[in-house]
């Protein structure tokens, strides 16, 4: 004797929420009136089909109760355009003409369709509607209405048979064979599955046309059946119309069925936007075990709540009961919250359904550093995402720290010392990317010169996570924050707030709350973005965004007062306040393509280019006043690159490339006879005088492998400073001589690439301990030239993403 359980799940939460984001809501138009018969009781179905949508917190729900038969039509004229999608849970009068095709046209020009249980018996003489549902049953159908459509040996097949159309047995439990995984309404369910007694639809007719049956159920002999396996599930297209066809749903328990539920909501929206953005709950059937909401059983007067009883013939039934979860109901599309960290008193959530606000209270000294304390609204998830919100802090009077903090968060746990990073939007209008890289590492951030956006979002696409803003009605857009951040599945995604004060509770409210699952962006919808950023040299300072624009542009130079930032873009020489704003072009004369090998002389007052003029189209060194001027050249000959001036501003140290090698020479800062300071088939690239003209630092492959080295002026005494598994770029010390800052790849990769995984590195000279400052994308562009800031505690650099166009 087989024993078949039930799973009885308590509480809306459970199942209808989706697992990802709750967007804009999907308009749905319900459409019902009288049966062909009183067994499809549509007063009792209908309110439960409507919640079921709106459970999910995707839909906004209309319900058109169309005339009895023999009833007036004549102002019954539903606006079909209004909606993205109309759920059919209609088997009554036929419509007259002029309604028909307002139906027909919004189908062909993309609306969506929802065919539940016996709408398919509805309008027999209409051929478009069943062209729409496929088949269809009863209602005196018959061969002339179409063939037979079932699966035989694993394939759909179509049967050309005379007979009646529609049958079923007794309503009993029946399993569900998925035959289209891949389907995204059918994507993440079992293969096989248990479904709540329910009628089994049989011999159903039609033309089947652009019809995919997604599952099966197995017709049984011993109940009346055909002994086939029947199509339960479809997905059809009419015109550019989309329809999602379920002969499931008698009545009100077999609606309560998981399964059901489902697939249901998930078909609806595929129907309305093509896509399914709602996880597998975790209570689906089994192959065993009938999965339903008591909750909507109970919506049946029949059904006495909190029990329930099955038709099961010679099978017996054993029930498992699911404890409540009480406050579930109160977490929205989340499925937990808890204080992370020391927070005294307790955390707190306030959803609000109606509004779809989340106000989270919440004590905690701060998220920074190695430990972080505040409250978190969580949901386990996997993948790539992106979460959105428009964030407020309500209190505004009295004196609120300026230091609060309301967040955006990926984390890889619960634990206090996480791997994280986080949106984080302060009080006093700051606005951050904050990271912890590794378990127990120090915090680090990149911080924006802006204050309040009006909306955030934090994105993940592999290992990168990125932040987006608005600051009013202009699109969501990158700023330039952007890092790697590698997380294990499953991580953590929700909102936090902290006060920053472990004696005070302070409140954030989150509105237009959005989880969305992301699709990889395919290769040629990406867009290059680079951003100037300035970051402290100490083990805890932070990243300060000055400037990020579509498209490439390299190399930051400081200006001696550090008021200003020099780069490169499009063959000009840019330049920016460290602050921020609208970078602008510096008077170069005729010279252009000026590429990455730029700097200013030590008394700030000449800045040395590479570039080309109209009659020496090759690279070659120029000098100008630094506040622009006509361009002087320095080296004759081509492919020459500046990169460094002696100390004392008489000495101009370059490379230059010859079949494949690549050396560094000298030249007086007014021209005249060039000295090689290096020679051979390798690569010595990137020289950097010392402040005290000591030595000039180059990176070299002379060893095997490219490393930091350094020289005497006179290119003698070469001495290899760094010597480990990493390939060592671009070396620059320090104003005051205490440092070197370099560019790390990993092992193998060759030449000096752009758009890379990349490490900065600073190397304390006294010891030569080297720590990592930044893990980054860059590489070529990155730091090429000499880019500290006077204080020496400060370093400007480069850094690209590759974001969806």
């Amino acid at each position: 004797m087989k024993r078949l359980a039930f799973t009885v799940l308590c509480g809306t939460s459970l199942f209808a929420v989706s697992a990802s984001a709750a967007t804009d809501s999907i308009r749905v138009l319900l459409l019902d009136g009288e049966s062909a018969g009183a067994y499809h009781n549509w007063q009792l179905t209908t309110p439960v089909l409507k919640k079921e949508l709106e459970d999910t917190g995707r839909f906004q729900v209309t319900v058109a109760t169309s005339p009895p038969s023999g009833g007036d039509f004549s102002n019954f004229a539903p606006e079909f355009s209004k909606y993205q999608a109309v759920v059919f849970n209609y088997d009554g009068p036929d419509w007259p003409a002029n309604l028909r095709s307002r139906f027909e046209h919004y189908m062909e020009d993309g609306g969506g369709l929802v065919i539940v249980h016996a709408a398919d018996n509805a309008f027999p003489n209409w051929p478009a509607f069943n062209q729409m549902t496929g088949v269809g049953g009863w209602r005196d159908r018959n061969e002339t209405s179409g063939p037979l459509w079932y699966f035989k040996d694993g394939k759909l097949v179509s049967d050309a048979s005379p007979g009646s159309a529609g049958s079923h047995g007794n309503r009993l439990p029946f399993q569900i064979k998925t035959r289209e995984p891949e389907n995204p309404i059918m994507k993440g369910l079992p293969n096989v599955w248990m479904h709540a007694a329910d009628e089994l639809y049989a011999t159903l007719r039609g033309p089947g046309k652009n019809m995919t049956v997604l599952a099966t159920a197995h017709s049984d002999p011993n109940n009346k059946g055909t002994g086939r396996d029947e199509p339960m599930l479809m997905t059809l297209t009419y015109g550019k119309g989309r329809i999602f066809h379920t002969t499931l749903g008698h009545d009100v328990a077999a609606l309560s069925d998981v399964g059901f539920m489902t697939t249901f909501q998930r078909g609806t929206e595929w129907a309305a936007t093509g896509k399914v953005t709602q996880k597998v709950p975790a209570g689906f059937p089994t192959a065993d075990t009938v999965s339903f909401r008591v909750d909507i059983a109970a919506m049946d007067p029949a059904f006495a709540k909190g029990s329930a009883t099955v038709s099961l013939g010679s099978r017996s039934a054993s029930s498992i009961a699911l404890p409540p979860q009480a406050d579930s109901e109160s977490l929205g599309i989340f499925e937990g919250q808890s204080d992370v960290g020391s927070v005294t008193p307790p955390g707190t959530l306030v959803y609000d359904p109606a509004a779809r606000t989340y106000t989270i209270t919440a004590a905690g000294a701060n998220l920074w550093s190695t430990i972080d304390a505040f409250h978190f609204v969580w949901k386990k998830v996997s993948g790539d995402l992106s979460l959105t919100a428009d964030i407020d802090f309500p209190i505004k009077t009295g004196s609120p720290n300026p230091h609060r903090k309301a967040l955006l968060m990926f984390r890889q746990s619960l634990d206090a010392d996480s791997i994280y990073a986080d949106a984080a939007q302060h009080g006093s209008g700051l606005t951050a990317l904050q990271y912890r890289s590794a378990q127990g590492a120090t915090t680090q951030g990149i911080e924006l010169d802006i204050s309040s956006p009006k909306r955030l979002r934090l994105e993940k696409r592999g290992d990168t996570v990125t932040m987006f803003l608005s600051m009013g009605s202009e699109p969501l857009h990158q700023v330039g924050s952007s890092i790697k951040l590698p997380l294990q599945e499953p991580f953590y995604v929700g909102l936090g707030v902290c006060s920053h004060d472990v004696k005070v509770t302070e409140k954030a409210v989150f509105s237009n709350v959005e989880l969305k699952s992301l699709s990889p962006a395919a290769a040629d919808h990406l867009a290059l973005y680079s951003t100037l950023q300035t970051i402290g040299t100490e083990d805890n300072s932070r990243r300060m965004m000055v400037y990020t624009t579509r498209g490439r542009f390299e190399a930051p130079n400081w200006t001696r007062d550090g008021s200003t930032l020099l780069f490169n873009q499009s063959g000009k020489i840019m330049e920016i306040p460290v602050a921020g704003g609208t970078p602008d072009a510096i008077n170069i004369g005729t010279a252009t393509r000026c590429n990455g090998s730029h700097g200013l002389s030590p008394d700030g007052k000449w800045l040395a280019i590479s570039c080309s003029m109209p009659e020496k189209p090759e690279s070659r060194i120029y000098i100008v006043p630094s506040n622009g001027g006509t361009p002087r050249l320095i080296t004759e000959h081509p492919n020459s690159y500046w990169h460094s001036w002696s100390p004392d501003g008489k000495t101009i140290v370059f490379t230059r490339p010859d079949r494949g090698s690549l050396n560094i020479y000298a030249i007086s800062a007014e021209g005249g006879e060039e000295r090689a300071l290096t020679s051979g088939n390798g690569i010595s690239d990137d020289p950097d005088y010392s402040p005290d003209g000591n030595y000039i630092y180059f990176n070299s492959d002379r060893g095997g492998n490219m490393q930091i080295w350094r020289m005497r002026p006179d290119g003698g005494a070469p001495e290899q400073v760094t010597s480990d598994d990493l390939v060592n770029w671009t070396p620059h010390i320090s104003p005051d001589g205490k440092s070197m800052v370099f560019l790390s790849y990993e092992k193998g990769v060759t030449g000096h690439p752009a758009d890379k995984d990349v490490l900065l590195r600073v190397m304390s000279m006294g010891d030569r301990k080297i720590r990592v400052l930044a893990n980054i994308v860059g590489g070529s562009g990155t730091i090429n030239v000499p880019s500290w800031a006077p204080d020496s505690h400060h370093l400007a650099f480069v850094s690209y993403q590759m974001l969806p166009d």
